[in-house]
């Protein structure tokens, strides 16, 4: 137990703890020494980076004119969202978010440019593309955030991390701070005042901005017109979007669904998801003023997860609605935890985002060349799945549970069915019927 609590208190290589108690010796007595169960309280600690490693890279950023900042999970952690937004606007300096730092800072701050990376939104690549100087604070680089380095492109660009663990501070050829975010950066910016640092930035971080805000208009707004309509993703089976209209009769889209969802909710509630197209989706479009409010297991990008988190970050937040988006591959994957949910009478939103397949994958085979390769859920003709879409009722599932469930097809249905779920008192399904091939692509 002192080395579970070791790792679980470690700011450095903090990480999931399991302890486990074999069936085959639960009926064993064992003779446990006394201090075993005496009180020990595990402080975790905020360890500062050394005054030389600060002053190196507020040397770097001195020189900079156009730096950005990579807001990681590692902010998050320390708790130094409020820290880091008072830094980027005291030096004028915008910043992106990665999976884990989003909602580490509150989405409206004038310099959040939102998510960074191959799923990041425009804005942030835009801006990360010119930059000079890049600030990776509680940031692991993986090359999701970094677009396997190919992000930043200004031939002159310098990077600057600042992480609690060593192993992850020297990436990029970095110079290095290793030190708590919170502290150091409250260091950091006692630093660059002395020096009278302001970043160079003129107007580019607003029009970045404002561009990004048309581009979420315009994905909110995404409804499937009928034969001639054009949905975001281009690479696709010429079948599969008349063949689901015909099918189910939706006009709905992932990304209007998001945009309902987002303006639907109380801000203070929360938001969860895992593997396929939603995380890429929630990167770019999700914006929330709730710290800790986005919870998203992209790491390893766990399809299944969604469900048994619904069930942690409601039992951790139960004052708040808690709404998991889950891909209808995903849900088949790993639902049965909605049997715990229900014995733990716990009030969870479960949205199936039912497109008829592995989307995300889907859209990876399709532009490589590969074709449609057993990503789409259709009827198979004795060798391959090549027959029609496989339409399938995910209210029925939910309603086995007892859950009280919702058939969606429309914008309209969506929010009715989100306002009459906050009146219910059991845990809610909903069956999201969206047009294939209508996530985010990507951004420059």
């Amino acid at each position: 137990m002192i080395n579970a609590m070791r790792v679980l208190t470690d700011p450095s290589d903090c990480g999931a703890v399991s302890i486990c108690l074999p069936q085959d010796v639960e009926g064993e007595a064992y003779d446990y020494p006394t201090s075993f169960f005496a009180k020990r309280v595990h402080r975790i600690t905020r360890p500062v980076a050394v005054e030389e490693e600060i002053h190196d890279i507020a040397e770097v950023i001195v020189a900079s004119k156009k730096p950005i900042v990579i807001v990681g999970g590692g902010v998050r952690y320390s708790e130094a969202g409020g820290t880091v937004e008072d830094f980027c606007e005291a030096f004028g300096i915008p910043f992106g978010e990665t999976q884990g730092g989003k909602s580490a800072c509150q989405s409206s701050h004038p310099c959040c440019l939102g998510g960074i990376g191959v799923t990041g939104t425009l804005a942030s690549n835009q801006i990360a593309q010119e930059a000079d100087c890049v600030i990776a604070i509680g940031t692991r680089l993986t090359d999701f955030t970094t677009a396997s380095k190919w992000l930043f492109r200004n031939p002159a660009v310098r990077f600057v991390t600042i992480n609690n663990n060593r192993y992850h501070a020297y990436k990029a050829e970095a110079v290095k701070a290793v030190g708590d975010a919170r502290a150091t950066v409250e260091r950091l910016t006692e630093v660059l005042r002395q020096k009278g640092y302001h970043s160079a930035y003129s107007n580019e971080i607003i029009q970045a901005k404002n561009a990004w805000e048309q581009e979420l208009l315009r994905l909110g707004a995404l409804v499937c017109t009928g034969e001639n309509f054009e949905p975001n993703i281009r690479q696709r089976d010429a079948r599969t979007i008349p063949e689901y209209v015909k099918m189910h009769g939706s006009s709905l889209t992932q990304t209007s669904a998001l945009a309902i969802l987002r303006d639907t909710i109380g801000k203070d509630d929360n938001i969860v998801t895992a593997g396929g197209s939603l995380p890429s989706c929630l990167q770019r479009v999700w914006q929330t003023d709730k710290r800790g409010g986005y919870h998203v297991e992209y790491g390893y990008s766990c399809m299944g997860y969604e469900i048994g988190a619904s069930l942690g970050v409601k039992m951790a937040d139960p004052a708040n609605e808690e709404y998991t988006v889950v891909g209808d591959g995903g849900f088949q994957m790993l639902n049965s935890e909605l049997g715990t949910i229900m014995q733990e009478r716990v009030k969870t939103n479960i949205l199936v985002f039912d497109n008829c397949g592995f989307g995300c994958i889907n859209n990876l085979e399709m532009t490589h060349g590969v074709g449609s390769l057993a990503t789409e859920f259709r009827y198979t003709d004795g060798k391959k799945p090549a027959g029609d879409l496989i339409a399938v009722d995910y209210t029925k599932i939910g309603e086995a549970y007892g859950m009280k469930t919702y058939l969606c097809k429309s914008a309209e249905e969506l929010r009715e069915a989100l306002l009459d779920s906050r009146k219910q008192e059991v845990a809610c399904l909903f069956d999201l019927k969206v047009v294939p091939k209508t996530m985010t692509d990507g951004y420059e």
